[in-house]
C-alpha cells in the first residue's frame, strides 16, 4: 500500500529480474511459489510490526482516543491468520487483509472517512499505515530470495 524508495532499487531490480528469469525458464510453478514465499515473509514482518503498533517507517501509530471497553493496542484480531493473508499468482506475490478487516485496514491506513457506533456518526480516522515494506524488510527479503536462488542452483548442479 505504500511506496518506499529503496538505495539501489535499480540495480537490485535488474539482478532479481535475470534471476527470476532463470528460475522461471526451469519451470512456470517454481515462480510462484518463490512469491508466495517472499509474501509470506513480507506478511510475517508486517504481522510483527503491527504487533508493535508501528508504521512501515517505524514511527509509532497515532494512538486510538480513550473508548469505554477497549485496552489501547489497536488491530489486535485483523493481524491474525484469518484476515491477513499472502498470496501469489504467477505475476507476482501480494499481501492483504480479506473480508469486513480488509475494509477497516484501508479506513486506517488511507485516514479515510467512516461511520461508526450505534448513531452512524461521521468521523475522518487519522493514517495509520499498516502494510509496507521498510529498508529493512527489503534487506531481508533480499537476502530471503539470494537464500532461495543458492539453494536453487545447488539443487540443479
Amino acid at each position: 500500500m505504500t511506496e518506499n524508495v529503496i538505495e539501489g532499487q535499480d540495480k537490485f531490480d535488474k539482478t532479481m529480474d535475470a534471476l527470476i528469469a532463470c528460475v522461471y525458464e526451469s519451470g512456470g510453478g517454481r515462480i510462484s511459489r518463490l512469491y508466495y514465499r517472499l509474501a509470506r515473509r513480507a506478511m510475517q514482518l508486517n504481522r510483527k510490526r503491527i504487533t508493535m503498533q508501528q508504521t512501515p517507517e517505524g514511527m509509532a501509530f497515532i494512538p486510538r482516543k480513550p473508548c469505554k471497553g477497549k485496552n489501547g493496542k489497536m488491530f489486535s484480531k485483523i493481524r491474525n491468520a484469518t484476515w491477513l493473508k499472502a498470496r501469489s499468482d504467477k505475476d507476482g506475490g501480494y499481501v492483504e487483509f480479506i473480508g469486513m478487516a480488509g475494509r477497516v485496514a484501508t479506513v486506517h491506513h488511507f485516514g479515510l472517512r467512516e461511520r461508526i457506533g450505534k448513531r452512524r456518526l461521521e468521523i475522518t480516522m487519522p493514517s495509520r499505515p499498516l502494510l509496507g515494506v521498510s529498508d529493512a524488510d527489503a534487506k531481508i527479503l533480499e537476502d530471503d530470495l539470494y537464500q532461495y536462488f543458492v539453494h536453487v542452483l545447488n539443487k540443479s548442479t
